[in-house]
């Protein structure tokens, strides 16, 4: 007989309490200011996603053509917070922004299209770096923002022109959240595979489905969510609000209980207090109609010999191979020696197994066999048999020997 398996992959509720070293991650640069010129308009930001301050003195930057400056004074960055590297601290030149340290741009400076960012600590080690090229959406009057904390900044993909304006009215957010993403915002899911789109796979419309948009907090001091928005009455979220502290990390299960056959393309929307709107989270799967398949082992049972009056278990697996709920409706033999102690009808999850327990209870000496009929909703193997063997002897039978 031939069974056919499919695997479920269901998330669980995760609480993190994350450790830390130093974060400090290089998440905003402006190479090419069109208000002003490169050669007092150039800058870039830094932030400190770690849960104590940093004084920076004695770091240092350089390139891979040997450009460098090191931080000779202190340079405190709190938890949190942002410091912004610029050629120029005079903002009435500089194109109107805030500078927390100058640095001399005939030792480093940033060319328009491509260049690096190299960041050490005081100890030579290598902290961040930054290779921006052609692969990154480089805009003459833009920064390039990183969209998301701890994204590979060397990935092009993951950054992102500014939005907002500043000073002069060039676009960037010197000293602030970045205008695009959800930078100190981690969103993912418990596999780790997350793009933007929980993914329920295939799913039976005779059961649920859970996914976990797992959401980490190195943004705020505390995260609040106040909402969860979706217009979709099968999608259910266990919560709609959540408090995160900074540096932790919350599960928020989805629940996708599908009634018809078809495919799912759908989005909700998770508020806070912090942001209106912190994240739109796609949604994706497929409901479909499938059969549960059980699988019983072993099909062949043999107990002990027993005094008649005495009682043995012995157990049996019932598994359900499928991503269908199992019904076991009736579990019954034509002898009353054998049976059973579980609670009649039972359902079994999907991929998953019972154990279940098989008494024989002989009243009279002798030999005794059974055909245990299991019955389900396994529309190809509604019935299966399961063959029962024992044998019992009179309580006081025994066996002497005279010598």
């Amino acid at each position: 007989m031939e069974y056919a398996m499919k695997r479920l992959i269901v998330s669980f509720l995760v609480i993190i309490n994350l450790g830390f070293g130093q974060q400090l991650i290089i998440n905003e640069i402006m190479s090419d200011p069109t208000m002003v010129s490169d050669v007092v308009g150039e800058w870039f930001e830094i932030y400190n996603a770690d849960e104590n301050s940093i004084d920076l003195s004695g770091y240092y930057f350089t390139d891979a053509e040997g450009d460098s400056f090191g931080i000779s004074s202190s340079l405190v960055i709190q938890p949190m917070q942002y410091v912004v590297f610029g050629c120029n601290n005079d903002q009435n030149s500089n194109g109107g922004f805030t500078v927390d340290y100058a640095y001399d741009r005939t030792n480093f400076s940033l060319d328009n299209t491509e260049d690096e960012i190299i960041f050490y600590d005081s100890n030579n080690n290598q902290i961040d770096t930054v290779q921006y090229n052609s692969s990154f959406p480089i805009l003459a009057g833009s920064s390039l923002e990183l969209t998301g904390l701890f994204y590979d900044n060397n990935n092009g993909s993951f950054w992102a022109t500014s939005i907002i304006q500043y000073g002069l009215g060039d676009f960037g957010t010197p000293r602030d959240d970045n205008s695009t993403g959800n930078f100190g915002i981690i969103l993912n899911n418990y596999t780790g595979d997350f793009t933007g789109t929980l993914n329920f796979g295939y799913v039976d419309t005779s059961v649920s489905s859970n996914q976990h948009l797992v959401i980490t907090n190195f943004s705020e001091p505390v995260l609040e969510l106040t909402n969860i928005i979706i217009n979709n009455d099968e999608i259910t979220p266990d919560t709609t609000q959540a408090t995160i502290p900074f540096g932790e990390t919350y599960g928020l299960p989805i629940l996708w209980s599908p009634n018809v056959i078809g495919e799912l393309f759908d989005s909700l929307f998770v508020m806070s207090s912090n942001a209106d709107t912190l994240a739109t989270v796609y949604l994706a799967g497929e409901a479909i109609g499938v059969s549960p398949v059980i699988w019983v082992e072993p099909l062949q049972l043999s107990f002990p010999w027993i005094s008649a009056g005495d009682t043995v278990a012995e157990t049996i697996t019932i598994s359900n191979y499928s991503v269908a709920a199992l019904h076991i409706t009736s579990i019954d033999g034509d002898n009353d020696a054998f049976f059973t102690s579980a609670d009649i009808p039972f359902s079994i999850s999907p991929n998953s197994s019972e154990n279940i327990e098989i008494l024989f209870n002989p009243n009279t000496a002798g030999t005794y066999n059974n055909l245990l009929t299991i019955i389900s909703n396994d529309p190809t193997t509604p019935t299966v048999m399961v063959e029962l063997f024992g044998g019992s002897l009179f309580q006081d039978q025994h066996i002497s020997v005279n010598v």
